[in-house]
């Protein structure tokens, strides 16, 4: 069973490969256009996809679930290209016949791959800068990602 995983986002990422891959194929996308608005991310979004699902067969897709709103600082905007990314990607799924679409939370997918689900804020002690702890959580995946090779 192939499996595509996609974190969704202006920069989205994802990874591809056999349910049982140990390195599966991985990357990013900036779906973000110059002057572009919305919609712009989500025609790139759908061109690529598009282009890539004809070339690599999916029978699977994770997709990370869209934070609830008010659960991190985020706009309206920016909430809505989230949700609409998810619903964009559901439908292409639909689209190829995928056997298996799932939506899983940030959390679940962190517990996974790094054993815990939450990560508190970090204070510097040098400069008293806060790094919220929605960045310590994605530094900690990004340096995962980097240990495995899979950057």
């Amino acid at each position: 069973m192939n499996i595509l995983a996609l974190d969704l986002a202006g920069k989205m990422g994802w990874a591809y490969g056999p349910a049982n891959s140990v390195r599966p194929a991985c990357g990013s996308v900036d779906l973000r256009k110059p002057l572009g608005g919305h919609g712009a991310i989500g025609a790139e979004f759908l061109k690529w996809i598009d282009a890539f699902t004809q070339g690599a067969p999916v029978d699977a897709f994770v997709i990370e679930r869209e934070m609830r709103v008010g659960a991190v600082p985020m706009s309206h905007d920016a909430h809505r290209v989230l949700i609409g990314l998810v619903f964009l990607a559901e439908a292409v799924a639909e689209l190829r016949n995928a056997r298996k679409v799932m939506l899983v939370d940030a959390q679940a997918a962190r517990k996974h791959f790094l054993g815990q689900r939450t990560f508190q804020a970090e204070k510097n002690l040098e400069n008293g800068k806060v790094t919220p702890s929605r960045t310590v959580a994605k530094n900690a995946v990004m340096a995962r990602c980097r240990m495995l090779g899979l950057e």
